[in-house]
């Protein structure tokens, strides 16, 4: 004779419960009903006037290095040799293919924006995003922060440096 082994249902309906709800937030993210509000690293650039502002082109080499441009003077601000500079290497991958799947080219200038001795911002005016470099810590902020010409992030050298 076999006997049926009754399990517990609770569990099932509380697991079935729980990915019910995961997927409805995943679903009700990408339609853009709920958003993140915490500590992230988009960012809503802030109305007003930016203590530094630089367009900056990044234009990979055909020896792998990445140089850094001024758009406005077309000068070269930085080079980053083959193998240096990943952070900003994985910042720009990120926003290059975010550009690629909404259609737009990578001609555009990004721009970095000094909002206050705090805030560090990247935007990518094709495509509407911005990051807050502070985000990311104070050594992959100074790493962009070596783009502006002026001195605006320095009073704050205990978080920022350069």
């Amino acid at each position: 004779m076999s006997r049926r082994v009754q399990r517990p249902l609770m569990p099932v309906v509380a697991i079935g419960l729980m990915l019910s709800v995961v997927v409805s937030m995943v679903w009700a993210s990408q339609a853009g009903w709920v958003q993140n509000t915490g500590d992230s690293a988009v960012y809503e650039a802030t109305p007003g006037f930016p203590l530094d502002t630089k367009l900056l082109m990044f234009n990979d080499l055909d020896n792998g290095a990445v140089e850094v441009r001024d758009q406005i003077t077309n000068s070269v601000v930085h080079v980053f040799p083959s193998g240096e500079g990943s952070f900003v290497r994985g910042i720009l991958r990120s926003l290059t293919r975010e550009r690629r799947t909404q259609g737009f080219d990578d001609n555009k200038p990004f721009e970095l924006r000094a909002e206050s001795a705090q805030r560090l911002v990247l935007l990518d005016h094709a495509t509407g995003t911005s990051l807050l470099l502070n985000a990311f810590g104070p050594n992959n902020v100074a790493t962009f922060a070596q783009f502006l010409d002026s001195t605006v992030l320095e009073p704050s050298a205990s978080r920022i440096q350069r």
